[in-house]
């Protein structure tokens, strides 16, 4: 990652530790099967972070892969995000921001995304927004552009309770690579709300579809559509 920035939030977050709005880490535990162009099992275990002010904010998070074969990989992706406008809990649109998101990994995996986006207003949300994104690799002379969605809401079968969250990246008009869309929802129980206690923590289950995966041409002869579940375990500190 560009060192320089991630240096500026750093020392931002620190003079203005008290100033913040909300912040939040958790640590998840994930494993699978039938993963595409990776290996088939892995286990993944994912260092996540969010911090907020009044006009900006970020998120991160570092992904550490192990595979059954005795190899790994890692990946992250840090988005700041400066707020332009505020609409209020009127209407539709909360907030407009601008955004990036920087995304470095294994492989030589580097790839810059700028845009806007909205958060929404909702009553059956947590939050939820999108942004669009034109995305560029530094190693490649042109460029594409993605849609990203995130959103969170709680809910309850029976007596239990339940959190589903998640995101999706759907990328197009794509020179770097295949068009391709990434949906990956959590469906979590919430163990705190069902037995108590003061940590936030849950178990539950990980789909994950993405269909030209690494936007890597799903062919007769290589398979790049990825459909599969996982176990989790996530804990908030």
């Amino acid at each position: 990652m560009n060192l320089r920035l991630v240096s500026f939030i750093l020392l931002f977050m620190l003079s203005n530790a008290e100033a913040v709005n909300y912040r939040d880490g958790s640590i998840t535990y994930l494993y699978g099967d039938n993963f595409a162009v990776e290996p088939e099992e892995q286990q993944t275990l994912t260092f996540e972070y969010v911090a907020a002010w009044d006009n900006f904010s970020f998120f991160m998070f570092i992904d550490a892969k192990d595979y059954k074969d005795g190899g790994d990989s890692r990946y992250g992706e840090f988005s700041p995000r400066y707020n332009l406008s505020d609409y209020g809990k009127q209407g539709l649109v909360n907030k407009l921001y601008l955004a990036a998101t920087l995304e470095r990994g294994s492989s030589d995996v580097s790839s810059n995304l700028f845009g806007f986006g909205v958060d929404l207003n909702s009553e059956f949300f947590n939050f939820a927004n999108l942004t669009l994104y034109q995305r560029n690799d530094p190693d490649v002379p042109d460029y594409g552009y993605q849609l990203t969605g995130v959103w969170s809401f709680d809910t309850q079968i029976g007596e239990v309770p339940l959190t589903i969250d998640g995101f999706f990246d759907w990328t197009f008009a794509n020179d770097e690579g295949a068009d391709n869309l990434h949906f990956n929802p959590q469906i979590k129980l919430d163990m705190k709300k069902w037995f108590g206690g003061n940590t936030k923590w849950y178990l539950g289950i990980e789909y994950d579809f993405w269909s030209n995966k690494f936007a890597i041409e799903d062919t007769a002869g290589f398979d790049t559509d990825q459909n599969t579940w996982s176990f989790l375990a996530k804990w908030h500190f």
